[in-house]
């Protein structure tokens, strides 16, 4: 039996908890998806990376294509239920400077550090390329969540701490990670209640007077403070625009087949515990995707320079992970190296199967997206850029050969992945933020 709920207002206003909700006859002015979208027929392609710090051990990242499958070892062995789904490779380099260089670059392929006005400049990274793509499709344009803040202090004439994130939105701009549970859940969420909405309209006043006062600011200050300047307005215009969506939301191109009720984190703050943080801020990326609140996520499971001791996972790991990747070919610590790195494996599982278990119509939410997992230096001993531990999962809803493992020609770099990757998703780039104009045969389908 039908029961008409006449005011949709009303019903959002009840089930606050609810959001992306499809299209129902029983809800009268329900906004039902538009005929002319391409996308209303087919879930959206997402795009998700999962970044771990420090390398592996050479030989701890094993795959090998055999009759059967690709068959996984060492610190990949806990993803081997996705060995179908997945495109492994060897022979992409990342020739960056050590582990700043080399996280920085794991997504824009360029190296970061200050120019001549000490402006820190770098490129902008492959997965803000794809924000801009889908921003007008989504309430937020990308989600970056990590778990360990900004290290203190330098190395030379570079900061620590722009070694905590993958993301740039510009070759000036850093994407910081947001490291709250809570926070991020508000992120993803403020604005698709009515609650929100009205917080957003009161958020956007305050910001239209911020704007004004910086805009004017501008011819009164040094050549120097422009580009620090710009980059402020540009992070208020950003803001502008997020809260501009979520007084007045659009239609969604796309909505999943069941609502969802996502539960907002209790405990404010960051978690004591490192393996419960890691699960919240899994869930709430799997929540972002799942609703279509963001197609793109970023996940940085650790700082490049860790001082967590993962004493939780073995109780034998007493030093810290940076400290265990810098073994010296000790035993003892190459054992603790590979049974981090092996952790970090098994939590890239538990979200690929969380992915693979989202039905969207015939098709999972892992089918439908790519997600990119692994490192930006192979042994984490000597900071080696050559053939850095990469893998693919999921096929962007069919844009990839998966199932394969992929040996890349000499001199390959890890830009020549993102290049081919812009194009699977429709960005008929020349290049990569001029590192390569090379993709990699056979990846796509």
């Amino acid at each position: 039996m039908k029961t008409c709920l006449t005011n949709r207002r009303a019903f959002l206003r009840t089930t606050a908890g609810v959001i992306a909700l499809p299209w129902m006859e029983s809800i009268t002015g329900a906004a039902e998806p538009t005929k002319s979208s391409s996308a209303a027929a087919k879930p959206p392609q997402r795009f998700v990376a999962m970044f771990f710090p420090n390398g592996v051990y050479p030989t701890a990242w094993q795959s090998q294509q055999t009759a059967a499958g690709l068959k996984f070892g060492g610190s990949l062995e806990p993803l081997q239920a996705f060995a179908r789904h997945a495109v492994t490779f060897d022979g992409l380099n990342n020739p960056l400077t050590g582990h700043l260089g080399q996280v920085a670059g794991f997504l824009s392929g360029v190296d970061f550090a200050p120019d001549k006005n000490g402006i820190v400049t770098a490129a902008t990274s492959l997965d803000q390329m794809l924000a801009q793509r889908w921003k007008n499709d989504t309430f937020i344009p990308s989600l970056h969540l990590a778990l360990e803040p900004p290290s203190q202090g330098g190395f030379g004439n570079r900061p620590k701490s722009y070694g905590n994130s993958i993301s740039w939105s510009s070759p000036t701009s850093k994407i910081e990670p947001q490291l709250s549970p809570r926070q991020a859940f508000d992120q993803v969420f403020f604005g698709q209640t009515e609650a929100g909405r009205l917080a957003a309209a009161r958020r956007r006043r305050i910001v239209d007077a911020v704007w004004d006062q910086a805009k004017s600011l501008r011819s009164r200050v040094s050549s120097y403070d422009h580009a620090k300047l710009d980059q402020y307005l540009d992070s208020i215009a950003d803001l502008e625009a997020k809260l501009d969506k979520a007084v007045n939301p659009q239609p969604r191109p796309w909505s999943p087949p069941q609502a969802t009720k996502p539960q907002r984190p209790e405990q404010a703050g960051i978690p004591t515990s490192y393996r419960e943080h890691m699960r919240l801020m899994m869930e709430i990326q799997l929540l972002a995707l799942q609703t279509d609140s963001t197609r793109v996520a970023t996940l940085v499971m650790g700082h490049e320079i860790s001082r967590v001791v993962y004493d939780f996972v073995d109780k034998k790991l007493k030093r810290n992970h940076h400290d265990f990747s810098h073994h010296r070919n000790d035993p003892e610590k190459i054992e603790g190296y590979n049974r981090i790195t092996r952790w970090f494996g098994e939590q890239a599982a538990w979200l690929l199967g969380k992915m693979q278990s989202i039905d969207e119509g015939g098709t999972s939410l892992l089918d439908n997206s790519i997600v990119l997992y692994g490192s930006g230096m192979k042994d984490g001993n000597t900071h080696e850029p050559l053939n850095v531990p990469v893998a693919l999962f999921g096929s962007g809803r069919g844009q990839l050969k998966t199932g394969q493992h992929i040996s890349a020609p000499q001199d390959s770099v890890l830009a020549s992945l993102h290049l081919t990757l812009l194009r699977g998703f429709g960005i008929e780039a020349e290049n990569f933020n001029g590192v390569t104009d090379k993709t990699i045969s056979g990846l796509l389908a």
